[in-house]
């Protein structure tokens, strides 16, 4: 359930009047919300400490970086940017990587390297599939730390429509 500009302003208030954060109190005012959506909402959108501000281009170098060191530990890596949230991190790693697919798309298929470690362009026999079906008890953290293992992966996944499955692009 989404929240509201009143649900917003009641959660800021309620946030606002404690010492230390309960999220089970807080809830229990909030009218059809959990203690993790009051958190997340929180944490990830109305935190006055989080930055509202573009990316730079060190950020989205530290992120890329951060990110082929570590894996999707989006929390971690959130811990190198003051002001940014893991949920802020994980949007803009998955921006930066829509949007290398689709420069990838338009220089047709052509590598572009550089020295500064930063992003390559993918070709499409890169592009490596694992079929996940639902339903199935495998952990999915364990599917995507398994995926992670090989250096250098710029998309996590991407659903394809009508399809139980995903592709991970590597460098």
């Amino acid at each position: 359930m989404k929240f509201s500009p009143v649900d917003d302003a009641k959660l800021i208030k309620l946030v606002s009047k404690m010492d230390k954060v309960d999220w089970v109190k807080i809830s229990h005012k909030m009218k059809n919300k959990t203690p993790r959506q009051c958190r997340e909402r929180w944490n990830n959108y109305l935190n006055p400490e989080l930055h509202q501000v573009e990316w730079s281009e060190e950020e989205d170098t530290l992120l890329i970086n951060k990110f082929n060191e570590i894996g999707a530990h989006w929390n971690e890596i959130a811990k190198f940017f003051k002001g940014r949230s893991g949920n802020n991190v994980r949007n803009r790693f998955l921006t930066l990587s829509r949007r290398n697919r689709k420069n990838k798309n338009t220089q047709n298929h052509k590598e572009e390297s550089s020295d500064d470690g930063s992003i390559k362009e993918l070709k499409p026999e890169m592009i490596e599939e694992k079929k996940i079906h639902p339903g199935n008890s495998s952990n999915f953290q364990d599917i995507i730390d398994m995926v992670f293992k090989n250096e250098g992966v710029i998309d996590i996944f991407e659903k394809r429509e009508g399809e139980d499955q995903f592709a991970f692009e590597f460098i």
